[in-house]
């Protein structure tokens, strides 16, 4: 099943999990910012990403596979709308 949902990341916010999956082996979501970039990342558990972020341009979306999903706001700016869609 593929479910979509928008959230807005707030400036100053720091890591926040995204999308999350009960299943034993990776899955696949999409993150796509709409007004500025986001770094992307995902997990091992849901307490913080543990792998190197991706940056998601502006206008952009990217791609990882794994169980649990990150974004943050890259440093400076304003909010950030995403998209994020997979899981």
């Amino acid at each position: 099943m593929t479910e979509a949902f928008t959230l807005t990341l707030d400036p100053d916010e720091g890591w926040r999990l995204v999308a999350s999956t009960p299943e034993k082996s990776d899955v696949e979501v999409v993150l796509r910012s709409f007004d500025a970039d986001v770094l992307f990342a995902t997990g091992k558990t849901k307490d913080a990403p543990d792998a190197p972020p991706v940056t998601v341009r502006a206008g952009e979306g990217g791609r990882l596979t794994g169980l649990h999903f990150f974004a943050r706001p890259t440093p400076h700016g304003t909010a950030r709308r995403i998209l994020v869609r997979g899981v």
